[in-house]
């Protein structure tokens, strides 16, 4: 736990993901990165399947009028007045949180979408969480580069989440693949929620993986001009969902039959060789 005067925010579990990225942030900013993984987890668990949908609207309600306050400096959470600590005086960073809420909200009501322009608007909303960990890691940088970044990471990091997560989500009634493709190869939900899937849903997967890694070369390409370590943990977060996808990509997509993870000593080289490399 790292100690605040609001209260503790959580380190992200040893060996996920999220505790790579923080481990690689340089120590003044490790902070704002885990007050940041906290709230972005605080905020994916209210549309679990497991919780009434009344109560998840009220909870998302409640935390957009929250991050309302933070962007005025008086937030009343211990994870917003622990951000609001790390970082003050800037509510730039803080806006994107409205378009990720805007995105679960999306989740909460398994959104359809038609094509893949209507679900590029929800990649878009959900990259808000990333917008918001750039900018607030570099207050001082210009905003639109750090924007960019934020969205290009995001956007590469939730297709990777979708696609390792299609089966679990489709049992939820939530598919984040557009209706259009799901024409395309005759593709019924039933498919989607079974253990096999089907051959149209790994092509369908094989192409919203090519977005994935356009999206991942972007934020490199922005990264490569920013050449600070401050941000080094954002590639580390980056490289090891793109590893990740990679891995999926090599078992034929079949995430319907077991969930996929890179593994510890995958996931500790991938961090290392991605941290070295800024």
């Amino acid at each position: 736990m790292i100690a605040t005067a609001a209260g503790p925010a959580a380190t992200p579990p040893a060996g996920s993901v999220h505790w790579y990225a923080w481990l690689y942030t340089p120590s003044p900013s490790r902070p704002l990165t885990a007050a940041w993984f906290s709230l972005e987890s605080e905020l994916r668990s209210i549309v679990a399947a497991n919780i009434d949908h009344g109560v998840s609207h009220l909870k998302l309600q409640w935390w957009k009028d929250e991050i309302r306050r933070l962007e005025s400096g008086q937030p009343r959470h211990p994870l917003t007045q622990a951000l609001w600590q790390a970082q003050p005086g800037v509510p730039h960073a803080w806006r994107p949180l409205h378009a990720a809420i805007e995105g679960l909200e999306q989740e909460l009501a398994s959104a359809s979408y038609e094509s893949e322009r209507q679900l590029e608007g929800y990649f878009a909303r959900a990259a808000g969480f990333h917008c918001t960990l750039a900018l607030a890691l570099e207050p001082a940088r210009e905003p639109e580069p750090l924007e960019r970044l934020g969205r290009a990471l995001g956007r590469s990091v939730r297709m990777v989440e979708v696609i390792r997560d299609l089966r679990q989500d489709a049992v939820m009634g939530r598919v984040f693949l557009p209706l259009d493709w799901l024409g395309e190869h005759g593709i019924s939900h039933v498919e989607l929620r079974s253990k096999d899937g089907g051959d149209g849903a790994r092509r369908c997967l094989a192409r919203l993986a090519e977005r994935s890694r356009s999206a991942w070369a972007m934020a490199c390409a922005e990264l490569a001009q920013m050449a600070d370590g401050n941000l080094r943990g954002l590639r580390v977060l980056g490289a090891l969902h793109a590893a990740l996808l990679d891995r999926i990509a090599r078992q034929g997509f079949a995430v319907g039959r077991h969930r996929i993870d890179l593994g510890p000593l995958d996931s500790l080289w991938t961090a290392w060789r991605s941290a070295r490399q800024h």
